[in-house]
This record gives structure tokens, sequence and C-alpha cells, in this order.
């Protein structure tokens, strides 16, 4: 016969080796040990590392999406996608980090090679006689659908931060 879910009760057994005597508290302890249902999801959005993602903090700009540095990438996918935004009329992430630029490809069927395409731009900067000593520590990683440029030096250059730069000419680029 098949029992109900509720029919089953939380035994107080202990499994203690023969040579030893069973303790009355380990078994009261036991007795009060509650069960969480797995399931049940215990957030306090007080305690979160990162706020809410709100639609009105981002900035369109053609094909790109730039979000502040406060997103991670994976909350910034999370965020377009429950709010519907087609893959057909966003292609790319960009979002900023600690000294680092993040550039995802949202519609993975856009023509451009992140990684390849960020080197190339970065490579642009390391050309130039006067900036190759700022570009020189900067490091690009990824793949065809994601790129993460890291290193990026705290110098201004022509009254423009090099994070900033690299980020406005991104988007000028991707759009």
């Amino acid at each position: 016969m098949l029992k109900k879910f509720s029919d089953f009760t939380l035994e107080n057994k202990v499994i203690v080796p023969s040579n030893k005597p069973v303790n009355k508290t380990v078994k009261k302890s036991i007795a009060k040990t509650k069960v969480k249902d797995p399931e049940a999801k215990d957030v306090n959005l007080k305690d979160a590392k990162s706020p809410e993602p709100k639609m009105e903090n981002i900035s369109f700009d053609g094909k790109v999406a730039k979000f502040p540095s406060i997103y991670k990438p994976s909350m910034t996918l999370k965020l377009l996608e429950s709010n519907g935004i087609s893959k057909n009329k966003l292609h790319y992430i960009v979002t900023e980090s600690n000294n680092s630029l993040v550039i995802v490809k949202y519609n993975t069927d856009a023509d451009i090679k992140l990684n390849e395409f960020v080197n190339t731009l970065v490579d642009y900067y390391k050309r130039n006689e006067k900036l190759k000593n700022v570009f020189s520590d900067i490091i690009v990683e990824g793949t065809d659908h994601y790129s993460i440029i890291k290193n990026i030096p705290d110098v201004e250059i022509g009254n423009k931060k090099v994070l900033r730069l690299l980020n406005d000419d991104l988007v000028k680029l991707l759009k």
C-alpha cells in the first residue's frame, strides 16, 4: 500500500556504535530538527549585493545595449530576455567592471567575431607611438561570442579615461 507524504514522520533513530551509550540530549536535538523544503526560496533582497535590475538604467545605441557597472553580464542577459528584447534588434551587450570591459554577443547570429574584433581595436591603439605605453598591458580574452578587456589603466587621454574611450569606440563600431 502506498503512503501519503503527510504519513511519513521524522523518526528519532540514532545510529551509534554498540560500545557507546546513547545520550538523551542527542535524541532530543534530532527530534527538534526541522526539515527545510528544498524548493523554498529564502531570498532576502536587502542582503543581495547587486541591485534589482531595471530597464531605465540601460542605454541603447543602435544594436548595442550599454549597462552600468553594477550589472554582471549574466544579469544583463536575464534582464533582456525577461523583458522580451528581440535578438534581431539587439546584437551586443557592453558592461563595465573594475578596470575591465565585457562585451557579450546577445544575437548569436551576428556577423562579428567579438574576440577578433576587440583585439583589432586594442592593436590599433597599440600601434600609435603616443599610446603604446598605455595600451601595452591591456589583455583581451574571449571567444567569438564574448570578449573581456582586462587591465585597463586608470589614465586620461584627451580628457577621457581609457576605459571610457574603449567603451565609446566599441559602441560606435558595433552599432
